[in-house]
């Protein structure tokens, strides 16, 4: 028997049935890249900040 493999796309995701975020689950790749997006920018505020008091 010969098995082929199909690259899957990331459009493809809605069709494969356990993957993706279906209504009303958490997404904790989306949270977690929330949290990130968040800490990097409490660390732009925290460096800025500093560069103004030391001025």
């Amino acid at each position: 028997m010969l098995a082929t493999v199909r690259s899957m796309n990331t459009a493809d995701l809605h069709l494969h049935e356990g993957l993706g975020v279906r209504p009303g689950e958490s997404d904790p790749a989306g949270m977690l890249g929330r949290v990130l997006l968040l800490l990097a920018v409490i660390a732009l505020m925290a460096a800025l900040a500093l560069v103004w008091w030391l001025a």
